[in-house]
């Protein structure tokens, strides 16, 4: 599994609780729709609150270009809110738990700008999703001077294990 998480798993393999959504009828999730792209899509919270995270090889000095779709679902009435927080890896794999990732968006100021934590650098995005669409997010970050290896990590800022749905996860890299 490419995909891992900051929850602690209902089974034996803790990180790995990733919950995905189809298309099915009767889905619980969607109001007035189906997936952004394909028929599966995945919650951010799943058996507990936790944040899914990649990490993607890329390359010193090239410009990342990033892309998703994000939603809430279709029980919740007010706005999910979700961060997209990019780190090193190595910097990324300082954050071990939950708790981390809410301390660490508490510093956040403004989309795109770098926030200490620890002594790691991380850069975050704020989106607000609603249940009646699916809102496209894209954005850039440029790799710095020797990383090698990129951590995407998608936060929800909900206590709740219920929304922030996100879809179309797409990552490039162009380097000159």
């Amino acid at each position: 599994l490419f995909w891992r998480s900051t929850a602690p798993g209902s089974g034996t393999y803790l990180g790995m609780d990733v919950e995905l959504g189809n298309d099915s009828t009767g889905n619980p999730y969607l109001l007035n729709g189906s997936a952004a792209h394909g028929r599966q899509y995945a919650e951010l919270n799943a058996e507990a609150v936790g944040t899914l995270y990649q990490d993607v090889l890329t390359a010193p000095g090239a410009e990342l270009s990033w892309g998703f779709s994000h939603r809430s679902r279709k029980d919740l009435i007010e706005k999910n809110i979700m961060y997209l927080i990019i780190a090193s890896s190595e910097d990324g794999a300082k954050i071990k738990t939950q708790a981390d990732i809410n301390a660490l968006i508490r510093n956040y100021t403004a989309d795109g700008e770098p926030v200490s934590y620890g002594d790691g650098s991380y850069t975050l995005w704020k989106m607000e999703g609603d249940a009646n669409h699916w809102q496209n997010h894209f954005g850039s970050y440029k790799v710095p001077h020797g990383q090698y290896a990129t951590r995407f990590f998608f936060a929800s800022a909900s206590g709740k294990t219920t929304g922030n749905l996100i879809d179309n996860v797409t990552f490039n890299q162009e380097q000159r």
